[in-house]
């Protein structure tokens, strides 16, 4: 896939990819559906590899909002709502520069709604409009 080329000349000359980069490759795979070509966070969580996504996604230098909220979909997508949750308030705890947004919110409070964490998905919509984000419909 031409997508993993510019990955593979990155990685053959010692350049760190950026988040633009691995965001950019990311959605790549996901919109074309190709999970098994390239070890990356996400692709890792769709074949069930939380535990290597999780290293590999801890070793990438720069993470944006969206990295996080591809990684957090990959957890909640395994069942893995308790690394879900850690990850979401690492997010908030860590990278005071990331403003948790309103798909951030929505990705952990519908997976913990469907794990049956009502209580906590709850309190989630609460914090919500005290942060001052407007719920979507």
């Amino acid at each position: 896939m031409e997508a993993k080329q510019p990955f593979l000349v990155m990685q053959g000359n010692d350049i760190q990819p950026n988040e633009v980069t691995y965001n950019t490759i990311i959605q790549g795979y996901l919109s074309n559906k190709v999970y098994d070509d390239i070890e990356l966070p996400v692709t890792d969580c769709m074949r069930g590899k939380v535990g290597k996504a999780l290293k590999i996604f801890h070793s990438i230098v720069s993470r944006d909002l969206v990295t996080y909220r591809i990684m957090l979909k990959g957890l909640y997508d395994n069942n893995q709502v308790d690394d879900g949750l850690d990850m979401f308030i690492l997010m908030g705890k860590t990278r005071s520069d990331l403003s948790l947004d309103i798909h951030a919110y929505n990705i952990l409070i519908d997976d913990l709604s469907k794990s049956g964490n009502s209580d906590n998905a709850r309190d989630l919509f609460k914090e919500i409009t005290l942060k001052g984000l407007q719920p979507n419909d």
